[in-house]
């Protein structure tokens, strides 16, 4: 019996550590997300469960990263210089809203009696549950003070569409924003937002989501309505993440059950 009970113990641990172990957001972390025409900005490209100070919590898995895209003003495609698989250098050459994204590769995963498996459930004994993932990065930089294309789409599966202007937030100011999926405005959408160092200050302030959701209320939060909008009260200014997980069911349960995409919008509000 005392065998049995170690052996369902283990089996728990393996469990629950693979849910938390999938509980990752990429993020993009700009150095100035309001520069003047001319000027050359550096985009980075961030990984883990935490929105510490300095904005970078794990070191990303060489290979791991799938696309970086931006798209001037005009709605045109630019390549930015490529320092490194996560550092990138944008000189941006026209007055208006530069849009970033990033994502990294998309994959599967099943939980079973004997841990994670990085398959769907298709010839596996003991599957508990899969989950299909996608992990992706938006953010903005408005270049010479203007606004044009801030409301622009990329064509991310779960995309955040910034719907005020962040360059002009002050203390207590509400960002109002659409959460579009499949092109589509997104109802019921839970939206939660941190600042930069808001996880240094929680023992629990992971940012990334988990299975069966957050225990602690984030600085910012809420749902979105029947037009995917939702606004958020920012209580002081510097660098901010917006995360979201929206989950939707496969299509065949014999290969896996859930879809999970998962979004970071970050920003940057102004003293």
């Amino acid at each position: 019996m005392k065998k049995m009970m170690i052996a369902v113990c283990i089996v728990a641990a393996l469990v629950l550590t693979g849910s938390a172990a999938m509980a990752h957001n990429v993020w993009i972390n700009v150095d100035n997300h309001y520069p003047g025409v001319g000027r050359t900005v550096e985009i980075g490209i961030a990984w883990g469960h935490k929105y510490p100070a300095g904005r970078v919590d794990q070191e990303m898995k060489p290979g791991n990263l799938a696309y970086i895209q931006v798209i001037d003003p005009d709605g045109v495609k630019v390549v930015p210089q490529t320092v490194s698989e996560t550092l990138y250098k944008l000189t941006v050459d026209k007055a208006g809203v530069y849009l970033v994204t990033a994502g990294i590769k998309p994959g599967v995963f099943t939980k079973t009696t004997e841990g994670r498996k990085w398959s769907d459930k298709r010839g596996l004994e003991n599957a508990i549950s899969c989950t299909s993932f996608s992990i992706e990065a938006k953010t903005v930089i408005l270049a010479g003070g203007q606004g044009k294309n801030l409301d622009g789409k990329t064509g991310q599966t779960l995309e955040v569409v910034p719907l005020t202007d962040p360059s002009g937030f002050k203390t207590g100011d509400q960002f109002d924003l659409m959460v579009l999926f499949q092109g589509k405005p997104a109802a019921g959408v839970a939206v939660n937002a941190a600042y930069e160092g808001y996880t240094d200050e929680n023992e629990a302030g992971d940012v990334a989501p988990h299975a069966g959701g957050h225990a602690k209320k984030f600085p910012a939060g809420g749902t979105t309505d029947a037009d995917g909008r939702v606004k958020l009260t920012l209580d002081r200014i510097g660098y901010w993440i917006v995360t979201i997980s929206h989950k939707t069911p496969y299509p065949d349960t014999t290969v896996c059950d859930e879809y999970m995409h998962n979004m970071a919008f970050t920003f940057f509000v102004n003293p």
